[in-house]
């Protein structure tokens, strides 16, 4: 189980005893829904217009589902505190040998699929925004605010 699963460049089965459950490789490599197309529907002519130019793909949600085992209680809650730790830091990167590929995704929500006195699971949704995350810390007043412009540049007005 070495070397399978990376996350944030730890081995998630040395760090944490945790790996992933075999449905999750399943919704990690369902691509992303393409961007809806803008559109015209002008009263004045028949159908509509569709603009086809430059498709892009839209963000999407996964959930993946992930397995901690140890040998007491104890360190299952260690380990589970600690990975629940390292996922919450931002940007989350996995990569996956199998599929020999990383993906950057963020965390939405957690739901707890049980415990079990030796192991437990845990399922992450996670958003995959399919860009580059833009990570800052500003500073504001109550009387500015934060614009980011199209370049990616922070702007106080």
């Amino acid at each position: 189980m070495t070397g399978q699963l990376l996350i944030n460049g730890k081995d998630a089965w040395v760090t944490w005893n945790a790996f992933l459950i075999m449905d999750s490789i399943d919704n990690l490599l369902l691509p992303a829904s393409p961007k809806a197309y803008t559109e015209n529907n002008f009263r004045s002519q028949n159908g509509k217009q569709v603009f086809i130019a430059s498709p892009r793909i839209d963000e999407r949600d996964v959930q993946i589902e992930f397995c901690i085992l140890k040998q007491t209680r104890q360190e299952f809650l260690v380990a589970y505190k600690n990975f629940v730790e390292e996922l919450l830091n931002g940007v989350v990167t996995l990569k996956i040998s199998f599929l020999e590929d990383s993906f950057k995704l963020t965390v939405a929500s957690f739901l707890s699929l049980g415990y079990y006195e030796k192991f437990g699971k845990l399922s992450v949704r996670f958003n995959e925004p399919n860009s580059v995350p833009v990570i800052f810390e500003a500073l504001a007043t109550e009387t500015s605010s934060l614009l980011l412009t199209e370049e990616g540049k922070t702007i106080l007005i």
